[in-house]
């Protein structure tokens, strides 16, 4: 599963725009989940721009703060964000995300 952004945020960073909230319920027995982002210099999908994060397995809604600013490519304008919450091999399990706020 996959949740994309809008591909033009443009995200000024470092500093500005550093942290990730997302307030999920995880349906499954997922412990982990990623962000990716692509940058206007680097539009690539890839690990290297990435944060992982630790999911509470079968749980009710949960607020996660994601640090981007720990990725060094979390530099210059960030086109756009992609959030990966469950293995794709999880299948029948469910997430439901209240929201995402991208903060300083």
């Amino acid at each position: 599963m996959q949740l994309k952004s809008p591909d033009a945020l443009a995200l000024n960073s470092p500093g500005t725009h550093d942290t990730i909230r997302v307030r999920l319920r995880n349906g499954s027995n997922g412990a982990s989940a990623k962000v990716y982002f692509t940058t206007v210099t680097d539009a690539t999908w890839n690990e290297e721009k990435s944060v992982s994060f630790t999911l509470v397995p079968r749980s009710d809604y949960t607020d996660y703060v994601i640090d981007m600013s720990q990725n060094p490519s979390w530099v210059g304008t960030i086109k756009q964000l992609r959030i990966d919450p469950l293995n794709p091999s999880s299948s029948g399990d469910s997430v439901s995300i209240d929201y995402i706020r991208i903060t300083n």
